[in-house]
């Protein structure tokens, strides 16, 4: 059975990561359980925080992967839970302890060691986070989630929604008619239109016009002498989220 010190010893290292630096000192408790059928000792220590220590931690990692836009998510959550005499201090205790944005990411990465996949570049913004602060208790539950961001706009979606030419005709209404409108087809038909619609999540910076025009002009097969009806952009600055939509009329050869 370990000592005292070889019991404390091996319990800092095992929760090096939540102990911040603060020593366990000697067990308070130690339990020993004796099976004479077979022929086993169990042994338990027990430790309570001291009286120098100001706050007890706790954290949480969890990651999530988004088949559908490829998106890879990261959250931690940490609770503290301060030390002292009354709830005052309790609370100032647990403030003084809850990271930073960069310090969360960072904490999150480190929890979460090989199990985040190589070569994703994760945006230092969190993409949420949320502080809840019981004042009676003295403790304090801060939450952070990170997303992956698009480093060389290639995570790009793009839809194509062609309009096909159809006849044009004119309807004339005749009053009293009880087979109703008189229809009058034209001898033409509409232009073929092609709508492009691109779609581009947790960008670093707002992506390049140049290269957003060919990579959708040409998924919607445009050449230079369609007509441009409408393009139109939507960027959110919080997210980096980008979206964007062009509308061509197809011209007729020779038209």
């Amino acid at each position: 059975m370990p000592t005292n010190s070889e019991a404390t010893t091996d319990a800092e290292a095992a929760l090096l990561e939540f102990l911040s630096g603060t020593s366990l000192g000697d067990p308070t408790q130690r339990n020993i359980a004796i099976s004479q059928k077979d022929g086993t000792v169990t042994f338990s220590f027990n430790w309570l925080a001291g009286e120098d220590t100001t706050f007890v931690k706790d954290t949480e990692a969890s990651i999530n992967f988004a088949i559908g836009t490829g998106e890879t998510t990261i959250s931690l959550t940490c609770s503290i839970q301060g030390q002292g005499t009354d709830k005052e201090t309790r609370l100032t205790n647990a403030r003084a302890q809850v990271p930073t944005d960069s310090e969360a990411l960072t904490l999150a990465l480190d929890l979460l060691g090989s199990l985040f996949p190589v070569g994703l570049e994760l945006d230092p913004d969190p993409a949420t986070k949320g502080t809840s602060i019981n004042e009676n208790q003295g403790s304090i539950t801060a939450n952070w989630t990170f997303r992956t961001i698009d480093t060389e706009f290639g995570g790009f979606r793009i839809e194509v929604t062609t309009t096909f030419p159809s006849d044009v005709f004119v309807e004339i209404p005749i009053p009293g008619r009880t087979e109703g409108p008189i229809q009058q087809k034209m001898n033409t038909i509409t232009s073929q239109i092609i709508s492009v619609s691109l779609t581009s999540e947790n960008n670093t910076v707002k992506p390049d016009n140049t290269t957003i025009i060919a990579e959708m002009d040409s998924a919607g097969g445009i050449q230079a002498i369609d007509f441009l009806q409408n393009d139109q952009e939507t960027f959110d600055v919080n997210t980096k989220n980008y979206r964007r939509q062009r509308t061509h009329f197809v011209r007729k050869t020779g038209g």
